[in-house]
């Protein structure tokens, strides 16, 4: 499917500059409708926390001050878009953040693909958590994280690739960038006879497609899948690299550590991403 809709967010920190010029960077490129998300978080206030000193008032306080905040953020964004002279709109978020992930999953849904920016330090923080997990999740979208130069015009890309059907659901979805690029390498870490089996077929139905296409198998030597395709990417100079998100269950991956928690913060090449 075409990419025609580019979602998001803005909460009014640093970090919105360089999510914003990855986004219009991808928007041009595929001349696309952006639409940014501005969002203010207000605090989760348990019940009774301040019976009798003026409860209501004070939850509407904060409620107002955290309305107001997000009002003037979307006028901010909708100011720099009109500057950028791209089609373009802007709504705001107010929410909690227990409820940050699936009301930004919400929004996500209704949009080609949600642009976040790479997470600083190998990890993100907590709002680019949660809208990652709401845009891959409640929003079943397509996912792309990336640095804030990121140039969308991939060459050569690299697929990550365990055979999972989130794999396979990344790589349909991102038919527009594979079809833009010269090479495709479908990388598999350690794979199973059933997994090799699955990414050379995976080679021969893109390569119907009219895609130049490779596939490697990389031994792992003990390092976590992640280490092992970062290299990969620098190895081969990958412009983009698709994967799926969350191969095996969302707890394991929470505890364990996962490919889709730690290569974000291991690639300084845009990732895509879907579930």
């Amino acid at each position: 499917m075409p990419i025609k809709t580019v979602l998001t967010y803005a909460d009014g920190t640093a970090r919105d500059d360089g999510r914003l010029a990855a986004t219009l960077a991808v928007s041009r490129h595929y001349h696309a409708h952006v639409s940014v998300v501005a969002i203010g978080i207000e605090p989760e206030i348990p019940t009774g926390a301040y019976a009798g000193f003026g409860e209501t008032a004070f939850r509407n306080d904060f409620h107002g001050h955290t309305v107001a905040g997000a009002d003037a953020l979307a006028r901010t964004m909708r100011s720099r878009l009109e500057a950028e002279a791209v089609r373009s709109d802007v709504s705001t978020l107010v929410t909690t953040p227990g409820a940050l992930s699936n009301r930004f999953g919400h929004r996500a849904r209704y949009s080609d693909l949600v642009v976040l920016a790479a997470p600083e330090d190998g990890r993100f923080d907590r709002t680019d958590a949660d809208a990652f997990e709401g845009a891959l999740f409640t929003g079943d979208g397509l996912v792309m994280v990336g640095p804030d130069s990121m140039k969308p015009d991939a060459k050569t890309v690299m697929i990550g690739w365990d055979g999972n059907v989130s794999a396979l659901h990344a790589v349909r979805r991102a038919r527009p960038m594979l079809e833009a690029a010269d090479t495709v390498e479908i990388a598999m870490v350690d794979p199973s006879s059933e997994q090799a089996q699955s990414g050379e077929d995976l080679a021969v139905m893109l390569s119907r497609h009219g895609l130049v296409v490779s596939v490697a198998r990389i031994a792992g030597d003990g390092r976590p899948a992640a280490e092992a395709l970062g290299q990969r990417q620098i190895e081969i100079g990958a412009d983009l690299t698709v994967m799926g998100g969350y191969g095996h269950s969302r707890f394991r991956e929470f505890v364990l550590g996962g490919v889709t928690r730690d290569f974000p913060g291991m690639s300084n090449t845009p990732l895509l991403i879907a579930h």
